[in-house]
């Protein structure tokens, strides 16, 4: 059922692409593009980066035991999670434990205000409105710094030709396969110029937002 009507993030194209605010055919391809990616196999690929994050995270742990201080446990479930996915996806170390004001650690915190759950319920049940009182689900700005060190670490790896066997690559890797595959396909179809134009503009799309 489509049912989106509103940004889900003002005047940005990548910000209202993620998959739970697109609709219809934009959400089918999203979808193609992204679900090879979460395969068991390139799941597997990312194991030495959350071993490093475990590691990281006992010997923190190892700490603060020897200091006799409370634990808190959300802090660190917390601080691993913000590890793991900073490595599993751009492979970026980080130790947000030891270093909660590192740049990347608090722009994923201001990326989502408080009340990030009310307000994407309210995107999604009343979207017209949400837009017309200017509801912002997902800050822009620190939006923005993900988007710009996607970008370039895209930009460098393309550049150099090193590889990583983290998210991004494995977007990479995917968009382009499935680019080059609908250039073919609608290569070796001569009866409609029309069904070119449409596939090779959603190819754009999926290229624009994703590289």
């Amino acid at each position: 059922m489509n049912r989106r009507m509103a940004e889900f993030v003002h005047g940005d194209a990548m910000g209202n692409s993620f998959l739970f605010t697109l609709c219809g055919e934009e959400w089918k391809r999203m979808r193609n593009i992204i679900t090879p990616t979460f395969s068991t196999g390139k799941i597997k690929k990312m194991i030495n980066y959350i071993k490093q994050c475990n590691s990281t995270m006992i010997e923190n742990l190892k700490k603060v035991s020897k200091n006799g201080k409370p634990l808190q446990v959300k802090q660190f479930s917390n601080a691993f999670s913000m590890d793991v996915i900073a490595s599993a996806a751009f492979s970026v170390y980080l130790d947000s434990y030891n270093d909660p004001n590192n740049t990347f650690i608090q722009s994923a915190v201001k990326a989502f205000s408080p009340y990030f759950n009310y307000k994407l319920a309210f995107y999604q049940m009343w979207p017209k409105l949400a837009k017309w009182i200017g509801v912002q689900v997902i800050y822009t700005k620190p939006l923005y710094f993900f988007k710009k060190s996607a970008l370039y670490i895209m930009k460098q790896r393309k550049k150099t030709g090193h590889t990583r066997s983290d998210f991004l690559q494995f977007l990479m890797g995917t968009v382009k396969d499935f680019a080059d595959e609908k250039e073919e396909d609608v290569g070796n179809d001569t009866t409609s110029h029309d069904v070119q134009d449409k596939s090779r503009n959603q190819i754009y799309k999926s290229k624009r937002h994703l590289c």
